[in-house]
């Protein structure tokens, strides 16, 4: 399956994909931006209040090292739909304790779970499951 690129506030065209968070009975829907970089799925901390998580540092504590700094990471066992595949896996996301500019989509779920390319010239990401 290929996507276009998705627009991203403050960001421009970006390889990022429309993605479902779910815990328990709530979800919220955002985009994130695949980054083979980023080796954890890690969303701004305002969608962890969307799913009802009210305390944040109740989860698993780690600390990357970002362009902007350090930044301290808690994460949560959800349920992540890539709604442009239609598919839905469960696994670790993190949620920053400050304000993220930007959600990213690491190497822990989505690239563990797809064969993933970027045409930039023509602005599209291609998805293939893994078999």
């Amino acid at each position: 399956m290929s996507s276009a690129y998705r627009t991203v506030p403050g960001l421009g065209l970006q390889p990022a994909v429309e993605v479902e968070l779910i815990y328990g009975p709530r979800r919220a829907r955002t985009v994130g931006i695949l980054d083979s970089g980023a080796t954890w799925t890690i969303f701004s901390r305002e969608y962890a209040a969307i799913l009802g998580i009210e305390d944040i540092s109740s989860g698993r504590h780690d600390r990357a090292t970002t362009l902007g700094g350090p930044v301290d990471f808690y994460f949560f066992d959800l349920e992540v739909r890539l709604v442009v595949a239609g598919a839905s896996f469960s696994g670790q996301v993190g949620f920053a304790a400050g304000h993220l500019a930007r959600n990213l989509l690491g190497r822990n779920l989505v690239f563990s779970r797809f064969e993933i390319g970027f045409r930039e010239t023509a602005q599209r990401v291609h998805l293939r499951p893994e078999e």
